[in-house]
């Protein structure tokens, strides 16, 4: 490995002046500027690496040129002495550089064109809060059966019982697999962007108020939805609350002692007792109660409808519920602040928290799929008929080293 340094270091003065005389050619040709052993590297990727690193002009060009040349060859020398002495093997190295890999398909998986499309209606929706109710078809029957032929038939009859004139909430309450229908009527209440997976609020969006959807296949049965009203987004609210649970399988005298124990505590508090340390001494939801029952900044669709209508009435900052009863049991809460929503579209911080949120989100893989229709139409690229049992079975053979049997469809 010295020798070779040495030889490479006496060639740099040569190369050099043909390098810079080159300049403005040397990338459409493939000259070999050094080798080491039986390996060689031209002129032309050692330019693409320095114009890389260096993209401000430097004063003395030649000099530039040079000294870089020298950390380039050291850095193939060391980069080769580690392939020789199996460091490429060595399983924090493999972790290591499977992360930078995928680090670096992250970077050319993102598509600037779509990232700023995502972004522009990410935004245009965070200023609308729809008011939506959902009619969901299971694909498991009731013996819980997959049967995607009876759900499809299930669907098409709701859609005529709508296309009828059915009022939509009496038919989610009826034919609604969604055990909360029963007693909601499928209303959902108010939601907005990030609320709901990305295909179904694509569909919410884009119906008209007082309009029904089709109905939408997901992984585990069909959708239709109905946009029952709109209005401006009400932002965020940063509250504070205090859970009473009702332990499953209570009896009325339980449910009646938690409800009772909930009024005294609203009485104190209103009396003037301080809410964060009655929170952190009763309230059942431990994680907001070891914060004295501060919950995270609220959206609208994240909790139960009873609860967030009942945190949305509160009239001001400072205002405190009276005990209310949900599924998880009574509820006091109080409203410390409220966020209104961010209309200004050039807010770099809501810009940076929108671009996280869908980075986080489904619609991300949405941005791979244009790079991906992109990439394939530009290079024309052409699927071949194959049978997806053949292509499945053969995958599968080569990655679990085992012989296909995949019976008479390969003969197909």
């Amino acid at each position: 490995m010295i020798t070779t340094l040495k030889k490479i270091n006496n060639m740099n003065k040569r190369c050099l002046f043909v390098i810079i005389i080159c300049w403005g050619t040397i990338t459409a040709s493939a000259q070999t500027l050094f080798t080491y052993g039986k390996y060689s590297v031209d002129a032309k990727d050692f330019l693409k690496v320095y114009n890389k690193n260096n993209s401000q002009k430097a004063a003395n060009k030649a000099k530039a040129i040079s000294e870089y040349l020298d950390l380039y060859i050291n850095s193939r020398l060391k980069i080769r002495e580690g392939y020789e002495r199996g460091y490429d093997t060595l399983p924090q190295v493999k972790t290591e550089v499977d992360n930078l890999r995928a680090q670096i398909v992250e970077n050319y998986m993102t598509e600037p064109e779509m990232l700023s499309r995502l972004n522009k209606e990410a935004f245009q929706r965070s200023l609308k809060d729809i008011h939506v109710a959902h009619i969901y078809i299971s694909f498991k029957n009731g013996n819980g059966v997959i049967d995607t032929t009876a759900a499809k038939h299930k669907a098409e009859e709701i859609l005529k019982q709508l296309q009828k004139g059915d009022d939509f909430l009496t038919v989610a309450q009826q034919s609604s697999d969604d055990p909360s229908a029963k007693t909601n009527k499928g209303d959902m209440g108010f939601i907005t962007v990030f609320t709901l997976p990305y295909e179904f609020e694509n569909i919410i969006y884009s119906t008209p108020v007082g309009k029904y959807s089709q109905s939408y296949r997901s992984k585990i049965g069909l959708h239709i939805f109905k946009v029952l009203g709109e209005r401006k987004a009400m932002g965020k609210i940063k509250a504070q609350q205090i859970l009473l649970a009702i332990p499953p399988g209570s009896d009325e005298a339980t449910k009646k002692q938690i409800a009772t124990l909930a009024d005294s505590l609203y009485k104190r508090i209103i009396a003037g007792d301080n809410f964060e340390k009655l929170a952190t001494a009763f309230s059942n939801d431990y994680v907001s109660a070891a914060s004295g029952g501060n919950m995270p900044d609220i959206s609208v669709g994240q909790y139960d409808l009873q609860f967030e209508s009942m945190l949305w009435s509160l009239p001001k900052d400072g205002a405190v519920s009276k005990p209310f009863n949900t599924s998880h049991g009574y509820h006091i809460v109080k409203r410390i602040l409220l966020k209104p929503v961010i209309t200004d579209p050039n807010n770099k911080a809501n810009q940076q928290e929108l671009q996280q949120k869908i980075s986080a989100d489904g619609r991300w893989k949405s941005s791979q799929d244009f790079i991906y229709d992109k990439v394939t139409k530009k290079v024309g690229v052409k699927k071949f008929p194959y049978q997806d049992a053949v292509l499945w079975a053969l995958s599968d053979s080569l990655l679990e080293y085992k012989p296909v049997s995949i019976g008479n469809s390969m003969s197909n």
